[in-house]
């Protein structure tokens, strides 16, 4: 079921009614939180729906060494699970993690 946005021209845009989530509004979501955030910088990120939460793949500059990404985006309803295979950034040195 949609509720109207607008209406323009003949042309109508809808959204979910309320209630339903947004198709990829988990993964946008995410998406968002990590490239707006002032401590990271976001090379490349693809954020992919996995039945629980997310897979996150691409390259991001974190500060440090005990940087906990999942604690930035952990309070986004529906997502309960973060596969991490994301390439970090930190301090001048290159990792990759797969978590």
């Amino acid at each position: 079921m949609t509720t109207p946005l607008t209406q323009s021209q003949g042309v109508e845009t809808s959204r979910p009614s309320t209630g339903m989530a947004a198709p990829h509004g988990l993964e946008q979501e995410v998406h968002a939180r990590l490239s707006q955030h002032p401590d990271l910088v976001v090379k490349s990120l693809v954020v992919r729906r996995i039945p629980n939460g997310v897979c996150l793949e691409g390259r991001v500059e974190v500060p440090d060494d005990n940087y906990d990404l999942f604690q930035l985006i952990r309070d986004i309803p529906g997502l309960d699970e973060m596969v991490n295979h994301l390439v970090i950034n930190h301090a001048g040195t290159v990792r990759q993690t797969d978590v």
